[in-house]
């Protein structure tokens, strides 16, 4: 059975793509080839792994989470396993901005935060550092694949996701997940 999940960034969020641009970007937001701002299946797999795990965890629910995301380095897919798209921005939003230019699309969904180290109370020397981040209200779009005996569990560990990204701590990646009824 697909389960579509929206997901609503309540806050400022940092989809991570593990780079940085010399001279510009110390932290970068991953970016299809055309500019759109995206969340990686995997990198989505492994939060909702953790929230099912806490769930499980917490109500001594008897399912093994090894059951519904394998275990690490393990590429099969298995039919009680659950598999997931990427997170994407509306084919409705992408289509009508396409031709405007990679940097352009990219810039109309997000804006850069500056920050400097503290130690001692004072601001570290050599410490400024830039992040771009995805906009707050943006909305991502993607689907999980779930075996029926696991449904009702995967819609409370979506519900239970609150943070998505990096930068959690300087107050980014406040979401909201749920599925949605097409």
């Amino acid at each position: 059975m697909k389960i579509k999940v929206r997901i609503t960034l309540l806050g400022n969020t940092v989809f991570g793509s593990g780079k940085s641009i010399p001279g510009g970007e110390d932290i970068a937001v991953l970016t299809d080839t055309e500019g759109f701002p995206y969340l990686k299946a995997s990198t989505f797999k492994g939060i909702l792994r953790e929230a099912i795990k806490n769930i499980i965890d917490w109500t001594g629910d008897e399912t093994d989470i090894n059951e519904l995301f394998g275990e690490g380095g393990e590429c099969a897919t298995y039919e009680n396993r659950l598999i997931f798209s990427d997170f994407t921005v509306h084919e409705g939003i992408k289509e009508a901005m396409r031709g405007i230019g990679r940097a352009k699309i990219t810039d109309c969904f997000t804006g850069i935060y500056t920050f400097t180290g503290i130690k001692d109370g004072i601001i570290d020397d050599g410490s400024l550092r830039s992040c771009r981040y995805i906009e707050k209200g943006n909305i991502f779009y993607g689907e999980i694949l779930c075996p029926e005996k696991h449904r009702e569990l995967t819609e409370r560990g979506l519900r239970a996701v609150k943070y998505i990204g990096t930068m959690k701590t300087r107050g980014f990646g406040r979401v909201k997940v749920e599925e949605v009824q097409v």
